[in-house]
């Protein structure tokens, strides 16, 4: 009987961990760093507040380790408008919830923020948009 009663619970067990979803990985929806913000945009989201560059990125799913990677669009100024190209976002959530450092390419560096949740707190003009 305690055989039959254990395989059931790790089947039990075992259909759970199968059946997790991923979740929003943004349990508010802005985050921001200084002039960097994070926010809902009608495509997903958009990191924008940087110099003459800003990202385009789709919704975003945690996996099990608060983690999560998507393709994004990133536009830089070319002087006659913005011009895109692809890359891949990376993310993860701090164990807390209060922090959401995000990395991406930016030419042959790789850029990072550590956005903590609510609007931006500075305006930073760089004279391209």
């Amino acid at each position: 009987m305690a055989a039959k009663s254990s395989s059931t619970l790790l089947f039990v067990l075992w259909v759970s961990l199968l059946s997790c979803n991923p979740k929003d990985p943004l349990p508010l929806d802005t985050w921001s760093q200084g002039c960097i913000q994070l926010a809902p945009d009608s495509q997903g989201f958009r990191l924008s507040g940087m110099c003459c560059e800003y990202i385009i990125l789709p919704q975003m799913k945690l996996d099990r380790h608060q983690q999560f990677s998507v393709k994004a669009e990133y536009f830089t100024f070319t002087g006659a408008g913005f011009a895109g190209q692809p890359i891949i976002v990376n993310g993860k959530l701090s164990g807390d919830g209060q922090t959401l450092t995000i990395s991406y390419p930016t030419g042959t560096a790789v850029t990072t923020h550590e956005l903590r949740p609510g609007a931006a707190t500075m305006y930073c003009f760089c004279g391209c948009d």
